[in-house]
């Protein structure tokens, strides 16, 4: 029985505990003994404190949302998040831009370099650029450049985001790229529109992981022919004996047992000599025979006749014999004119670069490599043959050979050269300047807060800040003597910053590495107002000194007109210094100095900054002064009401019981209604005050 009263006293909570025990103390005066010992059991309705605390609390917090609008309300805000309506004094205008600058509806920032790319094949999309300079001892029109370009960071693995373009980058060029080792290198041939004598210059473009390649060899050269078709092209090729000929993997594969001239390919298209042409192609001696591997290879002067003699400049192979090496000999019009002498070679299953490039009166130079990134060697020049016009063309003897890549271009003795910029370049401008319409306040008891600018990319991204009590700026400082302003902080220190002033402007300076994009999507800035001080046209009282009071006519503050309040120290010191276009600032105290009259005790300017803390860089004090008052009422509450309970159990028990302490979750609840109900109340009385005080 004893277990069960101890298990029962010690569900009581705080308030039956209270009540029960009040009732003992009753009964033990008054009742008999089992009415004692009943009253010790008995349950005891909860006393509604709980309800009347959470009700309190739920007034406290209504009442809380109702002046909440109040608190606060003497900040203000001047945001800038549209500048699309141009140079002017609208909301959504600016004073000046510089051209590299893009305003519009929601953010303004630095625009693409006016030269990039902006073609069919190359747009924005591609986010980075190197300056090719290419120089050219003759002047030439449609010429092709080969360029060797070594991967970079950016590039597509493959190369296949690689665009020319002018460098006004309104045209794109023709290329074709002969080779790639991915991720390494690769060699295009680029088609130059105009060519000058001199010093040349083209866009290289990468950095688009989305562009496929626009290799286009038909489009580059003055003929091209890959052998990517299923078949010979009939409309570029005229063919004797055709069973000679057919495409395999992607090469003119010739094939031809028996012995004699009596199978050739030729060219439809006929070319002028004197346009000083190449024809290049990729050589490949594949087998050999017992008997000849003999075939003829560069320009022929008719394209049905597959006699050899027809051959005005042919790159011989004679392959004689089963011997897998020969000497390279130079056949024109039938005629043996040099070579033979084992100093230039053919291999067999060694592929060669081969170009036989026409002189424009007569003769032609032969010349083959081996290994492609080595310059071409020149095995002969020669100076009879003088034919014109002449086809791209191969007679075949016997053997099988492969032929890929045939392709005529202009050629020059010497060559351009070609080098690459050492820096690339970003698509957008390096630098830029914007400086924002006019704002003004409502009067000049301004209190200037913080500033700030929301930017994707805020290291590219200066802000200054003026003002003055003129509407055109006149009085304020330059924009070059202003001290910059990080975001998020109070300008009302700055060095072109002072509070009464009226007018404000703001100037952003932007600027970009050129590969990522600078813009500001909003420019904020706060103020409030001082509370009123009387007019200083009013009379003052006399100095300590005696002097004369200040006329009533004389000169205005700075802060505006009617009298009002003094600038702060930075007006003294920006009004030393030229501004952007007016004269310097004068003071009424400076005005009154120079005719010589006393100064009153001017206690405005302190006025402002006790305001100025009391308003701005002290309202957390309030805050912690709050909390601190709410968690010492909430404690001394807590404290009060559990000491006198247990007080008054030890009064009618004469011993500790721990067991019928109040429940640790009920203590908690009071505790922390308490501490609510004391921030609520100060927050109110800081309200009240807000509202009273202005």
């Amino acid at each position: 029985m004893a277990k069960s009263k101890s298990r029962q006293t010690q569900q009581l909570s705080i308030f039956s505990w209270l009540r029960v025990h009040l009732r003992r103390k009753h009964h033990l005066r008054h009742g008999s003994h089992r009415a004692k010992k009943a009253a010790i059991h008995r349950p005891a309705k909860e006393h509604p404190v709980l309800v009347k605390l959470w009700l309190s609390l739920a007034v406290v917090v209504v009442l809380s949302i109702v002046v909440s609008p109040f608190v606060g309300a003497a900040t203000q805000t001047w945001s800038q998040t549209d500048w699309s309506g141009g140079v002017g004094s609208g909301d959504s205008q600016y004073v000046s831009a510089s051209t590299s600058v893009t305003a519009g509806s929601g953010a303004v920032g630095l625009a693409p370099s006016g030269d990039w790319c902006a073609t069919a094949n190359c747009t924005d999309d591609w986010t980075i650029r190197r300056r090719v300079a290419i120089d050219s001892t003759v002047a030439k029109t449609d010429y092709q450049v080969e360029l060797k370009v070594a991967y970079e960071t950016g590039m597509n693995n493959d190369f296949s985001d690689i665009r020319f373009v002018s460098p006004d980058g309104t045209s794109d060029m023709d290329y074709w790229l002969e080779r790639k080792t991915d991720g390494v290198e690769a060699v295009f041939w680029v088609k130059i529109p105009t060519l000058a004598n001199g010093a040349n210059e083209i866009m290289m473009y990468y950095g688009n992981s989305a562009a496929a390649s626009l290799s286009d060899g038909e489009a580059t050269f003055m003929f091209f022919d890959d052998f990517e078709g299923a078949s010979i092209d009939a409309s570029k090729w005229e063919v004797v004996s055709p069973a000679t000929f057919s495409i395999s993997g992607g090469k003119l594969a010739v094939s031809k047992s028996g012995n004699g001239w009596s199978a050739s390919i030729a060219s439809q298209q006929g070319f002028n000599r004197a346009d000083q042409l190449a024809v290049d192609y990729d050589y490949l001696w594949v087998t050999n025979n017992t008997g000849y591997d003999a075939i003829m290879m560069g320009w022929r002067n008719s394209k049905t006749d597959p006699a050899y003699a027809r051959q005005t400049h042919g790159y011989y192979n004679i392959g004689a014999g089963n011997a897998t090496t020969v000497a390279q000999r130079v056949y024109e019009n039938g005629t043996s004119i040099g070579l033979g002498g084992g100093s230039h070679d053919w291999s067999m299953a060694v592929p060669y670069d081969v170009s036989v490039r026409l002189k424009s009166s007569s003769g032609a130079r032969y010349l083959y490599r081996s290994d492609p990134s080595l310059a071409y060697i020149e095995a002969l020049s020669s100076s009879a043959a003088s034919s014109s016009p002449l086809h791209v063309g191969f007679s075949v003897h016997s053997g099988r050979h492969d032929i890929d890549n045939v392709r005529v271009r202009q050629w020059s003795q010497v060559e351009p050269t070609v080098t690459f910029a050492a820096a690339s370049e970003g698509p957008y401008e390096a630098s830029g300047e914007l400086v924002s319409r006019v704002f003004q306040a409502d009067n000049d008891r301004t209190l200037w807060g913080q500033a700030s600018f929301a930017s994707a990319n805020s290291s590219g991204v200066k802000l200054f800040v003026r003002t003055g009590s003129q509407s055109d700026m006149g009085d304020a400082a330059a924009f070059a003597g202003c001290n910059e302003i990080a975001s998020g902080t109070d300008i009302s220190d700055n060095n072109c910053v002072d509070d009464g002033d009226q007018y404000i402007q703001y100037r952003l300076e932007l600027s970009s590495d050129g590969y990522t994009a600078t813009t500001v999507t909003a420019v904020n800035i706060e103020y409030d107002y001082a509370a009123e001080t009387p007019d200083q046209g009013e009379q003052a009282p006399p100095s300590a000194s005696g002097g004369s009071q200040p006329s009533p006519t004389a000169t205005p503050t700075s802060s505006g007109s009617g009298g009002g309040r003094q600038p702060s120290a930075n007006a003294g010191a920006r009004s030393a210094a030229p501004t952007d276009s007016g004269p310097s600032r004068v003071t009424h105290n400076q005005a009154t100095a120079q005719e010589g009259r006393a100064q009153p005790t001017d206690l405005t300017p302190l006025v402002d900054r006790l305001d100025r803390l009391e308003r701005k860089d002290q309202r957390g004090q309030y805050l912690l002064f709050g909390i601190g008052l709410a968690i010492v009422s909430g404690i001394i509450m807590n404290v009060l009401m559990v000491h006198s309970a247990y007080m008054r159990y030890l009064s009618l028990d004469g011993r500790r019981n721990i067991s019928a302490q109040p429940g640790r979750l009920k203590m908690l609840s009071l505790w922390l209604l308490g501490a609510i109900m004391s921030l609520g109340i100060v927050i109110m009385l800081r309200v009240f005050w807000l509202i009273v005080a202005g």
